[in-house]
């Protein structure tokens, strides 16, 4: 049903790409739109996208507090709607984002023998789950 709401340019995931190709600008301008969209026809789970997207704009130039208030909030929509995908989806954009962690990690073979997943950076040494 959101789908039929929502301009296909400005879904969230259309933003999600412009921020992976580095594309800020536009996605900044994009999300804005997206967000008051979403906003506006109750659509929460959109809204909750936008968010995230929102935030990693934000890691993307450098701005953890903002990241990780638009975060906080997309987690809490998601939190309300019972999206436990989305809510798993949102943890692993959030240690990306806000601890760094390298999206497409390249193994290191003199480092590590367990493939890329070892070579991943996690926060107090676990690797991830993946």
């Amino acid at each position: 049903m959101e789908s039929l709401c929502v301009p296909r340019g400005l879904r969230p995931t259309r933003c999600q790409s412009l921020v992976a190709t580095g594309q800020l600008d536009e996605a900044e301008q994009r999300l804005e739109t997206t967000l008051a969209a979403a906003c506006w026809a109750d659509m929460p789970h959109s809204e909750g996208m936008a968010l995230k997207v929102r935030g990693q704009l934000h890691a993307a130039r450098g701005d953890q507090d903002a990241a990780r208030q638009d975060f906080g909030a997309a987690i809490a929509i998601f939190e309300e709607l019972g999206s436990q995908l989305e809510l798993g989806g949102t943890s692993v954009v959030v240690r990306a984002a806000c601890h760094g962690v390298a999206r497409r990690a390249k193994p290191d073979p003199a480092r590590t023998s367990g493939g890329w997943v070892a070579s991943v950076p996690v926060p107090d040494g676990r690797r991830p789950l993946l």
